[in-house]
């Protein structure tokens, strides 16, 4: 939930960085770093990883179609992704650094994406992210939509749509961690 939240934020965040370093993501802060909502949504984070293992798990040795093996990748990035990222957050950010791990801090500020050699990296890995989180309920949606009836047409054609928005939110959300008015 927070991680839909987050990537909506980051979306409405286009070309706000440089303007105003408070996204809308900021107006939650107080509330999920707070002494009992925190640990919930890190409990939660694990408890997703860890459904998520086991399912990736059973999915491996299994013969796939293409929405099934996207499903399976997406996922595997994802709980990679997770991972580095919750570490990255609270272990190197908060912790090491003592840094306030905003928007502006996963943007690279003040220096930038582009200009940092160790902060380019964060372009594929923030892009990617969000098109893999898009993607991979988009193709969740396919499997309900399937088990509920759905023709498989429309149920294919509304996951690549769904992908293809992914795609846009990933492309916007770049825009907006390289500081570029979109």
């Amino acid at each position: 939930m927070l991680a839909c939240y987050a990537t909506v934020s980051n979306f409405a965040s286009s070309g706000t960085v440089a303007v105003n370093p408070s996204p809308p993501l900021d107006q939650l802060r107080v509330w999920y770093r707070s002494d009992i909502v925190q640990p919930i949504l890190i409990a939660l984070f694990a408890f997703q990883l860890l459904s998520g293992l086991r399912l990736l798990w059973a999915a491996i040795p299994q013969r796939a179609d293409i929405y099934s093996s996207i499903q399976t990748a997406t996922g595997s990035y994802l709980v990679v992704y997770i991972t580095s990222h919750l570490i990255a957050v609270f272990i190197l950010g908060r912790i090491f650094l003592g840094i306030d791990t905003t928007f502006a801090w996963a943007s690279g500020t003040p220096v930038g994406l582009l200009r940092d050699p160790w902060n380019v990296r964060l372009i594929p890995h923030y892009s990617l992210a969000t098109l893999f989180v898009i993607s991979h309920l988009a193709m969740g949606l396919r499997a309900v939509l399937l088990g509920h009836g759905v023709q498989v047409a429309s149920a294919n054609r509304l996951a690549w749509i769904i992908c293809g928005i992914g795609l846009g939110v990933a492309l916007i959300i770049i825009i907006a961690q390289l500081s570029v008015s979109a």
